[in-house]
């Protein structure tokens, strides 16, 4: 639908038509006129048909600078999603290594477990074995004690021993000097 609306522009009668709605056409035809009558209180000189152009360059010059700085806002718009897809292209990878590193961590904590319960189960073999070797050392202890006092013993019989071997080497030599004395004591006799 066809907006129409009767603006005036530096004085003059002018006739918009539009699809936008009246507001905008009416807020264009008072920029335009703003515009011209800036730049005819800025210079006196300037005749209407002047003032219009200069104000047609200044409205063409804000134009041109708004296009290329939407061109320059386009441009970092762009790259800014580009950055962006970047972006979530390395969050994605990053939480897909997130994943794994969860994943390698859950295997992990699976692994100290079972380390954990076969430390556990070490713990319990060492301490069996301990006390075995504790009782072990006990009896060798108790043995080495009855050795000693084996030894001591057997020191002692030796000693007795040699004693009897010497009181019977001592005995053989009365005996055979007495069966001396006794074969002279009949050779005496006889």
């Amino acid at each position: 639908m066809k907006n129409r609306v009767n603006v005036r522009i530096n004085g003059c009668e002018y006739t918009l038509t539009g699809t936008e709605p009246e507001e905008y056409l009416f807020s264009l035809a008072n920029f335009v006129d703003k515009k011209i009558k800036e730049i005819r209180s800025s210079n006196i000189n300037h005749n209407d048909t002047s003032a219009a152009v200069l104000a047609a360059l200044l409205i063409c010059d804000e134009l041109f600078k708004l296009k290329k700085e939407l061109e320059e806002l386009k441009s970092y718009y762009n790259d800014s999603v580009q950055r962006l897809e970047g972006l979530q292209e390395e969050f994605q990878r990053l939480y897909s290594q997130y994943n794994l590193l969860i994943e390698e961590n859950t295997k992990l904590k699976e692994e100290n477990k079972t380390l954990k319960e076969s430390l556990e189960e070490a713990k319990r073999q060492y301490e069996d074995l301990d006390a075995t070797f504790e009782a072990f050392d006990d009896e060798y202890q108790k043995m080495q004690s009855e050795v000693k006092i084996l030894l001591e013993e057997k020191e002692k019989l030796e000693e007795e021993l040699n004693e009897l071997k010497s009181k019977l080497l001592e005995s053989e030599f009365e005996i055979v000097r007495l069966k001396k004395d006794l074969n002279n004591r009949k050779i005496y006799r006889g």
